[in-house]
């Protein structure tokens, strides 16, 4: 079902040599949705207007398919696009959900993310989604398989302290093939950009291969790719190309070669991926939130723990940041002695000796556990483990 394009104004939407005419669709489906909802559409137009205060109209289709009791199309103040929805009796069959999930009937909604920023847009959509069945489980993310339960939903989309990461939009496929692994962004394409595409990964780079296609997906949200034939810094000392490849954006080096040099600087651990503004605002609110954890679990002096650190090149016309990671020595009050880890190399002159570092200079926390990193968006789950 395609999505109708009124009250969406392409004319604002992201430009750029990889970006798409028209976002592909977003289907969202609300499992277990109540009967209020799912029964006529002016339930669900009722239910709506409740949560946001305001009058919505409804748009009828001339004909219904036969396997579907209704569908409309409802304008929502503030959203880009109509939400065209329909209830389906088994809309979450087959889609790999929690086993214990009793109702696998929900209301399927179809709408456009404006690519101007489709993250605000696709958190707006959950976010309504949640609310106006309080009691339905979790929303399901049909594009992307991703399941978002209702833990999830009043985490990250219900609460005022932070948004989810922009990762949320899309997930990263790994497929094999005979030279490799081909690792790939899938959902990128509801943003309004050409999804993103790695050839012939070895094996071990596929963390990294990962990394960089997400952080890439990322910065193009904020950023426009270059055009074919013009490198890309995605780090310090770090670039690669862009190619045409199909429907995707192949990632490759100077001679249109999968970028080994860049895959193998990240596995090594020798070099970082720039973040998004809006990647390092959430990080750096959820580090300073949860700063006196952080504090606890350091002081106790059993597991590893650093702090991420942004400092700035004071050389040449641009200033530009490098986030350091650095070790944490000991606990003084409210803040930590700590030492970097590595020699920056865009911010130079950063002291090596220890430092203190207090709550308001920090970018993200790590405590290493069970041989794993565990940061601020994982402490509840850190807890757990370190009080086994």
């Amino acid at each position: 079902m395609v999505v109708p394009l009124d009250m969406f104004d392409l004319d604002s939407a992201a430009a750029g040599p990889w970006t798409l005419d028209v976002p592909n669709t977003t289907t969202l489906v609300l499992v277990g949705a109540n009967d209020e909802l799912t029964g006529i559409p002016q339930g669900i137009a009722a239910a709506i207007a409740d949560v946001v205060g305001a009058s919505v109209d409804i748009d009828r289709p001339e004909a219904t398919p036969p396997d579907v009791p209704w569908i409309a199309a409802i304008h929502v103040p503030g959203l880009p696009a109509p939400l065209l929805c329909w209830p389906e009796a088994e809309a979450a069959e087959g889609t790999g959900l929690p086993e214990h999930l009793e109702h696998r009937h929900g209301l399927v909604v179809q709408t456009l993310l404006h690519p101007g920023d489709p993250l605000t847009c696709f958190v707006n959509v959950a976010r309504l989604l949640a609310m106006i069945d309080p009691k339905a489980p979790g929303v399901l993310d049909a594009d992307t398989g991703r399941w978002l339960d209702r833990n999830v939903l009043a985490r990250d989309f219900l609460s005022n302290d932070t948004e989810p990461p922009e990762d949320v939009l899309w997930v990263v496929e790994a497929n094999p093939t005979n030279d490799g692994y081909h690792v790939c962004s899938r959902g990128l394409a509801r943003c309004g950009r050409r999804e993103l595409l790695l050839t012939n990964v070895y094996e071990k780079h596929l963390d990294s291969a990962a990394d960089v296609v997400a952080s890439i997906a990322a910065l193009s949200l904020e950023t426009p790719l270059p055009i074919a034939g013009v490198p890309a810094e995605i780090g310090p000392e770090l670039h690669v190309h862009m190619a045409a490849l199909d429907d995707h954006v192949q990632l490759v080096d100077a001679h249109g070669e999968t970028p080994l040099n860049v895959l193998q600087r990240l596995s090594d651990g020798a070099a970082a991926i720039y973040r998004t503004d809006r990647s390092a605002r959430r990080r750096r609110s959820l580090a300073r939130t949860t700063w006196n954890d952080f504090l606890t679990i350091a002081d106790l002096g059993t597991h590893e723990c650093l702090v991420e650190v942004p400092f700035e090149d004071p050389e040449g016309q641009e200033q530009r940041r490098e986030h350091v990671w650095m070790r944490v020595e000991s606990v003084q009050n409210d803040a930590v002695i700590a030492t970097p880890v590595h020699k920056p190399t865009v911010a130079m002159g950063v002291d090596m000796e220890p430092q203190c570092i207090e709550a308001d200079e920090v970018a993200s926390w790590r405590v290493m556990a069970n041989d794993q990193a565990w940061g601020p968006e994982q402490l509840d789950l850190l807890q757990r483990v370190l009080n086994q």
